[in-house]
C-alpha cells in the first residue's frame, strides 16, 4: 500500500502515515506525538477565518494549534508531523498519494509565513496552475496577501504570499540581488517535484534546490515520487 511519507531535511527522519478516506471521529492515521490533545479529537468541520487564526497566534497561542484551525477538517497525523517539522525549522520532503491532502503542507508553510512577518513561495511547473494556486490563495488569504510571478504577469509582487512558476523562482535566486530578493522570505514550496526527474526540465527543480538560501526552508511535494528517501539523503548531505 502507497503511504505518505514525510521526511525531515533537517532530522532526517521518515514518518509513515495512512491517509484520511474521509473527515470522521476516528483517526485513521497512526498515533503521532505532534498531535496536540486538543485537537486530537476534533470531529467539526468549521475553519477560523484567517484574521482570526493571526489574532490566536499573535496572543502567543501555539502555531501548533492556532495552523490546524484555518481548515475546515481535522489534520491527519502526517500533516500535523509537517506542521511540527517546520514550525521547528526544518524542511519537508513529502510524498503522498492524489487525495490524502500533500496540498494541505504547502498551505500550512503560508499560514507559518503569515503569522510570523515572512514571505511564503509557493510554485508549480505550469502557469495555469500557478493561476489557479493564485485564485484559490486569494479567496483564502485575500487579495492583499496574495501575489503572482508567471513571467507573463507580475502581480502584487510584495504580497506576503507568492505563487510562481518554478522557472521564475529559479530565475530569482539567479539574479545578482537575490540576496535581497529572498531576505524576507521564510519558505517556498516546490510542488510536483517529482518534475526533478524530467530530462528536459528537471534542472530547473535542481537548481532551485541548490540555489535555496539556507535560512529558507524548502517544503517539496509530490504524490508520484519513489525515491523520496535517497532525495532527502542527498540532499541531507
Amino acid at each position: 500500500m502507497l503511504l505518505p511519507l514525510i521526511f525531515s531535511l533537517a532530522a532526517g527522519f521518515a514518518v509513515p502515515r495512512l491517509p484520511r478516506a474521509s473527515p470522521s471521529k476516528a483517526r485513521t492515521g497512526l498515533p503521532s506525538a505532534h498531535v496536540p490533545a486538543e485537537l486530537a479529537e476534533r470531529d467539526d468541520a468549521a475553519a477560523l477565518p484567517l484574521e482570526a487564526v493571526l489574532e490566536r497566534a499573535a496572543a502567543g497561542e501555539s502555531l501548533l494549534t492556532a495552523l490546524p484551525r484555518l481548515f475546515p477538517f481535522p489534520l491527519d497525523d502526517f500533516q500535523h508531523d509537517a506542521l511540527a517539522a517546520l514550525a521547528g525549522g526544518s524542511s519537508v520532503v513529502v510524498s503522498a498519494p492524489t487525495g490524502s491532502g500533500k496540498t494541505v503542507i504547502g498551505e500550512i508553510a503560508n499560514g507559518l509565513a503569515l503569522c510570523g512577518g515572512g514571505v511564503a513561495i509557493y510554485t508549480t511547473p505550469l502557469k495555469a496552475l500557478s493561476n489557479q494556486k493564485f485564485r484559490d490563495f486569494q479567496a483564502a488569504y485575500g487579495k492583499e496577501r496574495v501575489g503572482l510571478l508567471t513571467g507573463d504577469n507580475t502581480i502584487n509582487r510584495d504580497a506576503p504570499v507568492l505563487v510562481a512558476t518554478t522557472e521564475v523562482y529559479r530565475s530569482m535566486c539567479l539574479q545578482q540581488d537575490a540576496a535581497a530578493r529572498l531576505r524576507n522570505v521564510t519558505a517556498v514550496v516546490l510542488d510536483e517535484f517529482h518534475f526533478m526527474s524530467e530530462r528536459a526540465r528537471g534542472t530547473v527543480w535542481e537548481e532551485s534546490v541548490i540555489l535555496t538560501p539556507p535560512s529558507v526552508q524548502i517544503v517539496a511535494l509530490s504524490a508520484t515520487m519513489s525515491n523520496a528517501a535517497q532525495i532527502v539523503r542527498r540532499d541531507h548531505s
